[in-house]
């Protein structure tokens, strides 16, 4: 009988496991830790810090730029890094005290997880499984499956600019991205409404900057609004709904909640605080503002129709100097 154990071994699960010192812990996943990419791997310098894995960092970024039909230049009012995942999750593996276990999750009931290779009792479950949320399912959760669907590659390329690309006539009712990472930059495009076949848009996107492309990698990622928790399991990072709607930005937030879980789960396990208060404490933290994140996604799902005069009008106002301030604290609540 573990003490918890995780499903789901990238940012949120990682970082749990690092709150878990002294505690019989299990993390399983699919994949070995770093094994493979989905994201974009793009985040705020001040999340990477917090979890003192600035070894992992490839490029620190001060400025971005949205390019719509015009250019909107400013300086981030937080700054971001693009980041070695592979070694990020080393990292975090290294200092977690836990043991690993690669299966296939087939199952849960009564706090057993069926996989593979086994199957595995723990006192406190929790899924950090990503969009897919896979032992919440098995516990019966209905979840909405809002998607949307990114494909990205890696090429040579030299910038010191975050750049966020908005153009019909490159995907309409999506975004392009380049994120520099040292002698490289991550070329990415993404759809909002979950369309999977972009590869001939991810080559046509490249190719407007001169480089081919080489290995992709993506996949989906959820913009609905989920529980924190379901029943007693705890859900963590993207399982947890916790990725932001419009940009999908959800790196910062699943190692938050990771973090924030672990502390809690902790105090539980050494009879601090009851189970009760534990789930009590972790709902409260992790709610969001859903006033504005409905506004995101009403943009998000509208987000075509849009263009070009009221996203410039939007992006105008966000890209302010003064006003960028107030509007990144805002975004940080949702």
């Amino acid at each position: 009988m573990y003490d918890v154990i995780i499903g789901g071994a990238s940012f949120a699960g990682l970082s749990l496991a690092t709150k878990l010192s002294d505690c019989k812990a299990l993390l399983i996943d699919k994949n070995k830790p770093g094994e493979y990419q989905r994201s974009a791997c793009c985040t705020t310098l001040s999340i990477i810090k917090k979890v003192n894995c600035e070894e992992s960092i490839m490029q620190t970024i001060k400025y971005a730029s949205i390019h719509t039909n015009k250019e909107f230049n400013f300086k981030i009012p937080e700054p971001f890094c693009t980041i070695d995942y592979k070694k990020f999750c080393s990292i975090m593996l290294n200092r977690a005290e836990i043991n690993f276990i690669k299966a296939n999750i087939k199952g849960l009931k009564n706090k057993k997880i069926v996989t593979n290779k086994g199957v595995f009792s723990g006192k406190i479950i929790v899924d950090a499984t990503g969009w897919e949320a896979v032992l919440a399912r098995f516990m019966g959760l209905n979840l909405q499956n809002k998607l949307s669907y990114g494909l990205e590659t890696e090429a040579p390329y030299k910038d010191d600019t975050l750049r966020i690309i908005v153009n019909n006539k490159i995907i309409k009712d999506g975004v392009g991205w380049i994120f520099p990472c040292g002698d490289k930059a991550r070329f990415g495009v993404a759809s909002y409404n979950g369309e999977t076949k972009l590869l001939p848009i991810l080559k046509r996107f490249v190719k407007n900057y001169g480089v081919k492309i080489s290995k992709v990698h993506g996949g989906f990622f959820s913009y609905d609004k989920r529980p924190p928790v379901h029943n007693d399991l705890f859900l963590v990072g993207e399982a947890g709904g916790q990725i932001t709607p419009l940009t999908g930005e959800g790196i910062r937030k699943s190692i938050e909640s990771g973090l924030i879980c672990g502390s809690i789960i902790k105090k539980i396990l050494s009879n601090e605080i009851s189970m009760e208060r534990g789930i009590n404490k972790y709902k409260k933290l992790m709610r969001t503002n859903d006033a504005l994140r409905k506004k995101l996604i009403k943009l998000q799902m509208n987000f075509a129709e849009h263009y070009p005069t009221k996203l410039n009008i939007f992006f105008g106002a966000i890209t302010n100097r003064i006003l960028s301030h107030i509007f990144w604290k805002i975004y940080k609540l949702i």
